[in-house]
């Protein structure tokens, strides 16, 4: 009987450890539950615009960690290597050793300036067009050297890095071509048409015979009896004369 009572004494002191081992297990898993749910809370600190050593440090000490997406975003603001965007934001409340998740830049759109001297007008803005750069004025000016919508000259020069590394509007020159040759018109009324034309033809000049030809009274026919230019008044070589002829 003696034997039977000790066996159940062992089993009740067994029976009572398991029982504490289990409320202990229980409380000390609630705890540790509560503590991961309402622990302490840190502000996410401002890291945009960090690099991502300095990021990461600033991190670690509020508690936290740094994950690095794999894609990148391109702001012309922050350099390249540096944080774009951060997610939390800055001040966000947070629990402690959470990952603060970051878009590293690209920095900013680098373009080094076309070279467009020797090309034509249209083809240098049709270029530019298409790289997305501004033109901000264009000058002419002649020069008997250069072809008539020739680009003589560009600002900022040719594959120069414009300030902040990104390229600036464009200014350029362009060419006239060789200056215009300005004549006086002579008084050519009176005159015979068939004499004139010949002459005026030799020095380039386009001579049109108006149309509106007529009878005048003492006026023989294929005489000119109006021109336009008037007498005096500038025309560039090459120019149209225009006469009225009498019939």
């Amino acid at each position: 009987m003696a034997s039977v009572a000790s066996h159940l004494a062992s089993l009740g002191r067994l029976g009572f450890i398991l029982a504490v081992s289990v409320l202990t297990f229980t409380v000390g898993g609630l705890v540790t539950t509560k503590f991961a749910v309402s622990g302490p809370e840190d502000r996410v600190p401002e890291i945009t615009g960090l690099g991502r050593d300095e990021a990461m440090a600033l991190l670690e000490a509020a508690g936290m960690t740094l994950e690095v997406d794999e894609d990148r975003l391109q702001v012309d603001t922050v350099p390249a290597d540096h944080v774009a965007r951060q997610d939390p934001v800055a001040g966000t409340q947070v629990k402690r050793m959470r990952a603060v998740r970051v878009m590293l830049s690209t920095g900013p759109i680098v373009q080094t300036v076309l070279n467009l001297v020797g090309d034509s007008r249209q083809r240098a803005l049709i270029a530019l067009e298409q790289q997305g750069i501004a033109v901000d004025y264009v000058a002419s000016a002649f020069d008997p050297d250069v072809g008539r919508d020739t680009i003589m000259a560009q600002s900022p020069e040719p594959d120069v890095m414009a300030d902040g590394q990104i390229a600036r509007p464009l200014r350029l020159l362009v060419s006239l071509g060789a200056p215009a040759t300005y004549y006086v018109m002579p008084n050519l009324v009176t005159r015979s048409v068939a004499e004139v034309r010949t002459r005026i033809e030799t020095f380039g000049f386009r001579v049109t015979e108006g149309s509106n030809r007529r009878v005048h009274a003492n006026v023989p026919p294929g005489t000119i009896v109006a021109q336009s230019p008037q007498p005096g008044f500038r025309i560039a070589a090459g120019g149209e004369i225009v006469l009225q002829v009498s019939r």
